[in-house]
């Protein structure tokens, strides 16, 4: 389209038929193209996994200088009723004291290269939970999550993992937006946000290849590989 108008075949700014259907019918040939691989996953054949029970929780935190962000975090982590087994915080090089305040809340530290998917897989790595909660270090959770987490997950033994939900500490119309249309989301396409808080079993999560390392929207990757892998769950709110 841009080459037409560059060349401008017609004295005026309009494009002829022939161009229009020239150009529409390639967009709509790699529309298609694209629809036929976002569905492949949908109707792929699940890979079963055997169930097993959800006892423990861990809770994998990434961060890279959340000194301000993150005693809020952990704070509303220890508060879960019952209390996380694990609270593992993967650090990606922060110079602002982070590592030290994840110390002296009570979480375990890790070292990471940076980048989101890579530190998550390796906390993942550093747990023997049968849960894994991912939580972005700018999100507190609620106290009653990790009893929600586990009695659904145990309610339901096919169901492989899901999302918390979130909600934003600010109420205004642009979020609360943001909000329905990330619920929409997961509800009719299964795709969860890290900030949803995800969780999984940990068992699932090696059956479908384990943790995505990529140092953006692993998110999105991982609800990906676990929905064709079972059921998921979403529980409303947490976040």
């Amino acid at each position: 389209m841009a080459l037409y108008f560059l060349v401008r075949l017609t004295p005026d700014w309009s494009m002829p038929l022939w161009a229009q259907i020239v150009i529409w019918t390639t967009f709509r040939i790699m529309l298609a193209r694209e629809v036929v691989l976002a569905l492949h996953p949908l109707l792929k054949q699940r890979t079963p996994v055997k169930p097993s029970d959800a006892r423990s929780l861990a809770v994998v935190v990434p961060t890279l200088n959340e000194s301000k962000m993150l005693p809020n975090c952990i704070l509303s982590v220890m508060r879960m009723s019952p209390p996380p087994d694990e609270v593992i915080v993967v650090d990606g090089g922060s110079f602002d004291g982070t590592r030290e305040i994840a110390v002296r809340l009570g979480a375990t530290v890790v070292l990471s290269e940076p980048g989101r998917g890579r530190q998550i897989a390796v906390g993942v790595a550093e747990t023997k939970a049968d849960v894994v909660l991912v939580l972005h270090a700018d999100s507190q959770i609620a106290p009653d999550t990790a009893h929600l987490v586990l009695a659904a997950l145990n309610a339901q033994p096919q169901a492989v993992g899901g999302a918390g939900g979130q909600r934003f500490d600010a109420g205004t119309l642009n979020l609360c937006i943001i909000e329905c249309l990330n619920e929409v989301k997961y509800v009719l396409f299964g795709l969860s946000f890290g900030d949803q808080g995800q969780f999984f079993r940990r068992a699932a999560l090696v059956a479908t290849g384990g943790f995505p390392k990529l140092p953006l929207m692993e998110d999105v990757e991982l609800s990906l590989r676990l929905r064709v892998a079972g059921p998921m769950l979403y529980l409303g709110g947490g976040a």
